[in-house]
């Protein structure tokens, strides 16, 4: 099974006379360099990795300006990624976890369908 990952880089930068701007990747770029060899100091503050399901990657890659295709992620391996996470889930009773809905009103152990259960025995 593949894995993905987001990493989150928190990185800041001294400067005198005026703020440093990024606006592009080259400008991150451009940031460093200044940091490394110019008028400014960097200092890496935090760094987190997340690792993503399939699906969390297809949507973050969306959210990203780019599509699921640029890891070679097909629909049939999201949508598995999907029903894995969801079967996963300890909050969904036995007949809700395998349907692609949060809720199916069949179980009143399971609490997202307990109201509709005890509206139906009063």
């Amino acid at each position: 099974m593949k894995k993905f990952y987001k990493t989150i880089l928190t990185f800041a930068v001294l400067s005198e006379d005026k703020p440093v701007s990024t606006g592009s990747l080259s400008d991150i770029a451009a940031v460093v360099e200044a940091c490394d060899t110019g008028d400014c100091v960097g200092m890496m503050l935090k760094e987190e990795a997340i690792e993503l399901t399939a699906a969390e990657a297809a949507e973050a890659l969306t959210a990203f300006g780019s599509e699921p295709g640029f890891f070679r992620l097909d629909a049939e391996e999201i949508s598995d990624a999907e029903q894995a996470d969801r079967n996963k889930r300890t909050d969904l009773c036995a007949t809700c976890r395998p349907k692609h809905h949060d809720c199916c009103g069949n179980d009143a152990s399971c609490p997202c369908c307990r109201d509709a259960h005890e509206r139906g025995s009063q």
